[in-house]
C-alpha cells in the first residue's frame, strides 16, 4: 500500500476521471489515497478529507437501519409492509409485499420509479403514495430484481417505527457512533464539507456536472455523500460484530452475520452470485465477500468487504463514465491483496438452438429491448422510454448480438478490450417454451408483445 497514492493517479490518468478517492483496510491498518480535482471549476483537489457521492452503496446502510430496528422489536422482516404504512399501495398486488422482499429485491415492483418530491420532511411519505401509480412485474418472492423504489419505503418505515426523520437516524444511529464525520445527505451539510461535484460525458465529450435527486429517493442512494475512510469505518463495524468506535454496539454479532445469509440467487450470477439483507454476495475462487456498489449524479462508488482475510476495499469517482477506471483499480487491489480476479465472462454454446420462442417485445422503467432471433444469434434492439413509456428517440440507442450459452443465458462474444461482454439471462418459461422475462442489467424486464 505504500503507492496507493501513485497507482490511483496513474488510473485516474489512463481513465480521464476528474477525480478520485481510496480506503484499504487491512487487518487494523487503513490506508488512505486521493487524487485529481473534485471541482473542475475551482480546480479544487480530491483529498482524503473529499466526500463523494455514494449512490446505491447507501442501501447497506438503510438495512442497517432496518435491521437495528429489527433487534429493537419495532419490525418484523417478515411482516408484510401495511402494516407499518397502511397506505401502502401499488398499481397491482402489494398486499403480500414484506420488509424481507423490499430488503432483498424481490419484491416485483417495477424498480427504477424516480419522482422529485422536493427535500421536505414529508418527501418519504410522499415517495409512499406516488406508488400508487407504479405497476409490479411479479407476485412477490417469485425471483430477484434490483428495485430502487423498495428502499424510500424501508426509510420510511424506520421514520414511522423510529419516530424520526431518516436523514436524522442516519446520523445519530450510524454516523456518529461509527465516527462518519465526514458524512451527510441533507444538501447544506454535504456542500459544507466540500463534496466532489459529479460530472457525466456530454456527446461532445465535455464534462456537465451530474443532476442530482431529491430527498424522496434518499434511502436508495440519491442523496447520501461520504468519503472512502468514512464507507471504510461502516466496513469496520460490520467486521468488527457490530460494535462501533468507542465498542458501543450498534448491531448485534447474530445481526450482521444474518445480513450475511444469501437471501435469493442473482440470475446468471453476472455480478453478485446472491443477494443477503442488504448486501451484494460472491463467491470468486473460493473467497467470499460482501459489499455494494453505487451509481448517481455523475458519481461511482464501490464497497467489497473480505471478511475471512479481514480486507475491505472503499473506490470512489466522480465520473458517470469511470465504470473502466473502478474495474481496472479495484481488479488491481482485488488480486494484489486477495488473489481473486472478476470472474471471467461466460462463454457461448458450440449447441444449436431453436431461437424462435424468444422473440418479442421486453420492457422495465426507462428501458425496452426488441429480441429477433437471426441464425444461432439474438439481435437485441435496446430503446430509452421515458417514465411514461414514450419511446424516445424511435430509433435504438443500442444493438446486441448474443449467442446462446444455455437455454436461459445469453452472452456477447468477447472483444478485445473495452467493456465486458453483456449477458442476458430469460426467465419463467411458459407452456409452450417462450419466456415471459429478460433479465439484464441486474433488472427484469417483462414481456409485453
Amino acid at each position: 500500500m505504500n503507492d496507493l497514492e501513485r497507482r490511483l493517479g496513474d488510473a485516474v490518468e489512463a481513465h480521464g476521471v476528474p477525480g478520485a478517492s481510496a480506503a484499504v483496510l487491512i487487518g487494523d491498518a487503513v490506508h488512505l489515497a486521493a487524487t485529481g480535482l473534485a471541482n473542475r471549476q475551482t480546480a479544487a483537489p480530491a483529498t482524503p478529507d473529499t466526500p463523494f457521492q455514494i449512490g446505491s452503496a447507501t442501501k447497506a446502510m438503510t438495512a442497517s437501519l432496518v435491521m437495528q430496528s429489527v433487534e429493537r422489536g419495532q419490525i418484523e422482516l417478515d411482516a408484510p409492509v401495511r402494516h407499518y404504512l397502511p397506505e401502502f399501495r401499488l398499481a397491482g398486488p402489494s398486499t403480500a409485499i414484506t420488509v424481507r422482499h423490499l430488503l432483498t429485491h424481490t419484491s416485483g415492483i417495477k424498480g427504477d420509479f424516480f419522482i422529485d418530491l422536493g427535500d421536505g420532511p414529508d418527501a418519504l411519505a410522499r415517495y409512499v403514495e406516488a406508488l400508487r401509480d407504479v405497476p409490479t412485474l411479479y407476485e412477490p418472492g417469485r425471483f430477484y430484481s434490483y428495485c430502487n423504489a423498495g428502499y424510500p419505503v424501508l426509510g420510511r418505515i424506520c421514520e414511522v417505527t423510529g419516530q424520526g426523520m431518516w436523514d436524522d437516524l442516519l446520523k445519530s444511529r450510524l454516523f456518529d457512533p461509527l465516527g462518519m464525520t465526514r458524512s451527510a445527505s441533507r444538501p447544506a451539510d454535504r456542500a459544507a464539507l466540500g463534496t466532489a461535484i459529479g460530472y457525466d460525458r456530454a456527446p461532445d465529450g465535455t464534462w456537465k456536472p451530474g443532476v442530482l435527486s431529491s430527498r424522496s429517493t434518499g434511502p436508495s442512494g440519491s442523496t447520501v455523500a461520504s468519503t472512502a475512510g468514512d464507507l471504510l469505518r461502516f466496513a469496520r463495524m460490520h467486521l468488527d460484530h457490530g460494535k462501533g468506535r468507542d465498542g458501543t454496539s450498534v448491531l448485534s454479532t447474530k445481526t450482521v452475520l444474518e445480513m450475511r445469509i444469501p437471501q435469493v440467487r442473482v440470475p446468471g450470477d453476472s455480478f453478485a452470485g446472491s443477494w443477503g439483507l442488504g448486501w451484494m454476495l460472491m463467491n470468486w475462487d473460493g473467497v467470499a465477500q460482501y459489499g455494494h456498489d453505487g451509481a448517481t449524479a455523475g458519481s461511482l462508488s464501490l464497497l467489497r468487504v473480505f471478511p475471512a482475510r479481514r480486507i475491505a476495499i472503499a473506490l470512489l469517482c466522480n465520473a458517470g463514465d469511470g465504470a473502466n477506471f473502478m474495474r481496472s483499480m479495484a481488479g488491481a487491489l482485488f488480486q494484489d491483496l486477495v488473489q481473486v480476479n472478476f470472474p471471467k465472462p461466460p462463454t457461448p454454446s458450440e449447441r444449436s438452438f431453436d431461437l424462435r420462442q424468444y422473440a418479442g417485445r421486453y420492457e422495465r422503467y426507462f428501458a425496452a429491448v426488441e429480441v429477433e432471433p437471426e441464425g444461432n444469434e439474438l439481435i437485441c434492439r435496446a430503446f430509452n422510454l421515458t417514465q411514461s413509456g414514450e419511446q424516445t428517440p424511435r430509433e435504438p440507442v443500442q444493438i446486441f448480438r448474443l449467442k446462446p450459452k444455455t437455454a436461459e443465458m445469453f452472452v456477447e462474444p468477447a472483444k478485445a478490450g473495452g467493456r465486458p461482454p453483456l449477458s442476458a439471462v430469460f426467465l419463467e418459461f411458459d407452456a409452450s417454451g417462450a419466456p415471459q422475462f429478460l433479465f439484464a442489467g441486474a433488472r427484469a424486464m417483462k414481456r409485453v408483445a
